[in-house]
């Protein structure tokens, strides 16, 4: 809460991502980012298309939030802090971000199979094959969903609805199943278990599309190590942040690795073509997202042909946001960079040490600067990006001068000479000259 302000412009490079999966899909990855920028310009979906979602299996950040504190124990908050945490996630506007990409994922991709549901099963395309034969869905199974669970919108578009799989017959049921004789309640079982297994594609390819750090990502970083023991608290302050960049590596660059490696004989071309892609699209709306951020800042964009906006825009864009902006921080200390790496703990800590140090040479003013970003960097809500801007201009620039005179000079100067760029209006540095 302290730190994820601007998580949400940050997030600006998932667009691509999105775009990725549903070219995995068998779709096209424009058409993808374009399904994505639909889903987010539209705000709100229709109450039908709501209900769809549902039955589909879409469930609200919000509710998972509410049961998660209430019935679930591990490394989730207690309700107080969840409740905090929840408010935070929509006043910074990623709870919105979120659901949106998460719901038009689900409905892309139910209104993408409704769309095949004149197609056998071997004449749909090599991709779209791939990925049922992942789930399981075999020809028989495909025949059944096409021919039953097939509704359409408001808006004329048809989308899979799981709910109408109900209706699938005792005579479907056998021939899912390959078995003749079954009881009613053996039945009802295979009914519910093939709705869940089809629900279960969507779900899971939307947190493809929506990279979501799920259970394998969380085991990957805890490495089985409990909360609350020594060793378990230490790698988890060092994988803040950290959840996010390496659900990519492992949802979506190792998806596409998987063609240089052999996994699939002919088709080494797709995965070049998916990485380039892939990289491509992210540097670009990585530098989007750092634009739209200087100009929230008052500041002009960073000259695209300077090598470290280009460094810049890759790290942002692959989903290291939030260390692009510690490393590249034009008022950090070298040894802040190292604390970056570590994680927000270990910038705060490096904050706090340098304070010390300088105290201790009796440097006050960098002593003074270092408590004051160790003390913003802890305040929660502090940093919503529409806040951080207002609180700067109308007092924080002004602290910073009076604890380290000429700091504001300086950031415009390196500003200048690390990425051609200048503020919009009038530099701070004559505007604020600290308070006498």
């Amino acid at each position: 809460m302290a730190r994820l302000g601007g998580a949400t412009i940050s997030a600006l490079a998932d667009v691509g991502i999105y775009g990725s999966e549903v070219r995995y899909q068998g779709r096209s990855f424009i058409g993808g980012m374009f399904e994505a920028l639909s889903s987010l310009g539209r705000i709100k979906n229709t109450k039908q298309k709501k209900e769809i979602a549902e039955m589909l299996g879409f469930i609200n950040d919000n509710t998972i939030y509410d049961m998660s504190a209430r019935h679930q124990v591990g490394d989730n908050l207690n309700k107080g802090w969840t409740k905090a945490q929840r408010t935070f996630f929509k006043l910074n506007l990623l709870s919105w971000w979120t659901n949106s990409l998460k719901e038009g994922a689900m409905l892309g991709l139910a209104n993408y199979f409704a769309r095949q549901k004149n197609l056998e099963f071997k004449n749909l395309n090599k991709q779209l094959q791939e990925l049922f034969t992942m789930y399981d869905i075999n020809p028989t199974k495909w025949d059944v969903i096409r021919k039953t669970a097939m509704e359409k919108a408001d808006d004329g578009k048809e989308f899979i609805n799981i709910g109408l799989l109900d209706q699938i017959s005792d005579a479907d049921v056998k021939k899912i199943t390959g078995l003749e004789k079954m009881t009613d309640r053996q039945i009802r079982i295979e009914k519910e278990k093939f709705k869940a297994a089809v629900s279960g594609i969507l779900l899971d390819r939307s947190i493809y599309a929506v990279i979501e750090p799920d259970a394998r990502v969380k085991g990957f970083m805890t490495q089985g190590k409990l909360a609350g023991t020594g060793f378990g608290e230490a790698i988890r302050f060092f994988g803040q942040f950290k959840a996010f960049p390496i659900s990519i590596v492992q949802k979506v660059l190792g998806r596409e690795m998987d063609y240089f490696k052999g996994r699939k004989q002919g088709d080494i071309g797709r995965g070049i073509r998916g990485m380039s892609a892939l990289m491509v699209t992210s540097a670009m709306l990585g530098y989007m997202s750092m634009t739209l951020k200087d100009l929230l800042k008052g500041r002009s964009p960073r000259d695209i042909t300077k090598p470290k906006t280009i460094m810049a825009a890759l790290l942002q864009g692959g989903g290291l946001g939030i260390y692009g902006d510690v490393l590249f921080n034009e008022v950090r200390d070298k040894f802040a960079l190292l604390g970056g790496l570590v994680g927000p703990i270990g910038v705060t800590t490096a904050d706090v040490l340098m304070a010390i140090k300088h105290g201790t040479r009796l440097e006050f003013s960098k002593a003074s600067k270092s408590a004051y970003d160790a003390v913003t960097a802890m305040i929660p809500f502090y940093n919503l990006f529409y806040i951080k801007s207002a609180f700067d201009y109308m007092i924080g620039y002004q602290i910073m001068e009076t604890i380290k005179p000429g700091i504001l000079e300086r950031i415009e100067n390196r500003m200048e000479k690390d990425y051609n760029q200048h503020f919009l209006f009038t530099k701070p540095s004559t505007l604020f000259k600290g308070f006498n």
